[in-house]
């Protein structure tokens, strides 16, 4: 009667495999699957999907409270975050990684984490890095049958352990346990993580500051935006060739205030 989400118990599921399913897609480029007979909220009450039309508004929560209480270590969140954002590690890569940015407080930051790890950034050019080992030795091992044993190293035992999975940059997406942190680290893996592909700046006409996020995955967009949502802050894709989630002008003044863009921008 509120309008406001609240939590509630599940009593029943009933299956309904036979249903035709319908992708619910808004102007703000969001979407969800719903099969027919669905309840949505709309200007004109609740409406079973089979029921809608194009144009109607229907309602959406401005804000996603969520109370995550997951903990990571803080080095293993930095590292995730950057690599999301500045690391290569396609599916053609093998075991080897890469890091790339011309900013040396990012640099410092992601060698001091990857330190926690056993791990290093190696000089590859001015602005190119590879993921190193600081011991030679391979600490991880795998029966392989027969008295065999395969051996790796901390590289690799960090994605298993932390499911960074290697692809393609229109095909990241973020690892599970990201939805699970509590506010105070989820504060932390998106300040990393605009200090990559995030961009920041003062529109001309209104002297506003703005914020996005760039790339060309469609699914790590949606998840941004589903993130940026649990704080509240209001973002939509911008519908042109850009590939950026972009925040409100007002909610990029907090965004900028309460989370911040390392190595750009300071909270405060």
């Amino acid at each position: 009667d509120d309008l406001r989400l609240k939590r509630d118990l599940l009593v029943n599921v009933q299956p309904d495999a036979d249903a035709e399913v319908f992708a619910l897609r808004l102007n703000d480029r969001r979407e969800v699957h719903l099969t027919g007979n669905h309840p949505v909220l709309t200007i004109h009450g609740w409406k079973k999907v089979d029921d809608l039309w194009p144009g109607v508004r229907v309602a959406v929560p401005r804000s996603l409270p969520c109370q995550s209480v997951g903990e990571v270590p803080e080095s293993a969140i930095i590292i995730t975050a950057y690599m999301i954002s500045e690391g290569s590690m396609g599916p053609k890569s093998g075991n080897s990684a890469g890091f790339t940015n011309a900013n040396l407080l990012l640099v410092n930051d992601m060698d001091q984490a990857l330190r926690s790890h056993g791990m290093k950034l190696h000089k590859v050019s001015s602005i190119d890095y590879r993921i190193a080992q600081l011991s030679s030795e391979r600490p991880y091992g795998r029966s392989q049958g027969r008295g065999r044993n395969y051996h790796y190293g901390e590289w690799r035992h960090f994605c298993e352990t932390y499911k960074l999975i290697r692809s393609k940059s229109r095909d990241k997406s973020l690892p599970p346990w990201v939805f699970t942190l509590k506010p105070a680290l989820l504060q932390l893996f998106l300040n990393r993580l605009f200090a990559g592909d995030g961009c920041y700046w003062i529109t001309t006409r209104t002297n506003y500051p703005m914020v996005s996020y760039a790339s060309t995955s469609p699914i790590l967009r949606r998840q941004i935006a589903h993130l940026l949502r649990r704080f509240g802050y209001a973002s939509r894709e911008r519908n042109d060739n850009r590939h950026e989630v972009t925040l409100t002008p007002a909610d990029s003044q907090k965004f900028l205030r309460e989370i911040g863009i390392f190595g750009r921008e300071n909270k405060g």
